[in-house]
């Protein structure tokens, strides 16, 4: 398999009080390389209609929590390095707990309470820009992702995403590119081995007509 361009994983893995899955970060832009196709046979069975019967690119839109411009404003409980710096923040909300870290991605976590695990984080994973990706788990086997970037001074849904983990250790992700209106399929397989490898990467447009289909060498 090759590789195919990613995000970093939005990480807390210094905070060890959070204990939170590993998860594989799904495509952050559509692939607009050149299209490798194996006649009808591979077309027909990537049919939109087909991947689309079980409503797969039904994605909801995750709510984007505020960034604050400065941490240190808020009241809450904090957490410091041994050299004094300030680590993150936790602020009860009375349902959750969100915690914002005072790291580069300027990341924020969304905690229950009850099981003080992760439930929704959210960064910005592009350097000197304000894009955000929100990501929730909803179970070990299913996650989804919005992202946002700045438009006319508000920060609106520019993509939304659902990736879903298979027992033969494959991946699928269903990703809705809002601002170019097209849609995106990426199938993974040996993701415990190798989690940013593809097998197959198929484009549509808005209504649903295969633009590109590229497969990689496994």
């Amino acid at each position: 398999m090759s590789q195919v361009n990613h995000i970093n994983r939005i990480g807390i893995s210094h905070t060890p009080n959070f204990k939170h899955k590993q998860e594989t970060p799904p495509v952050s832009k559509p692939i607009d390389t050149n299209t490798t196709m194996n006649g009808l046979d591979a077309t027909a069975s990537y049919n939109f209609a087909i991947v689309n019967k079980n409503n797969d690119f039904n994605i909801p839109t995750l709510e984007m929590i505020p960034i604050p411009e400065d941490i240190t404003k808020i009241d809450g409980e904090r957490k410091y390095s041994e050299d004094g710096k300030l680590i993150y923040v936790i602020k009860d909300n009375g349902e959750n707990k969100i915690a914002y870290l005072n790291d580069t991605h300027k990341t924020i976590a969304v905690i229950d309470k009850k099981t003080n695990k992760i439930i929704q984080e959210q960064g910005c994973y592009v350097h000197n820009s304000k894009e955000v990706r929100v990501i929730k788990e909803i179970d070990d086997k299913v996650g989804y992702f919005t992202d946002y970037d700045e438009k006319n001074g508000k920060m609106v849904p520019v993509g939304k995403g659902k990736h879903i983990y298979y027992e033969d250790d494959s991946k699928k992700e269903f990703i809705h590119w809002l601002d170019s209106k097209e849609y995106q399929l990426i199938e993974r397989s040996d993701v415990s081995k190798e989690p940013f490898s593809a097998d197959v990467a198929v484009n549509y447009d808005e209504k649903g007509n295969i633009k590109e289909i590229q497969e990689f060498n496994t």
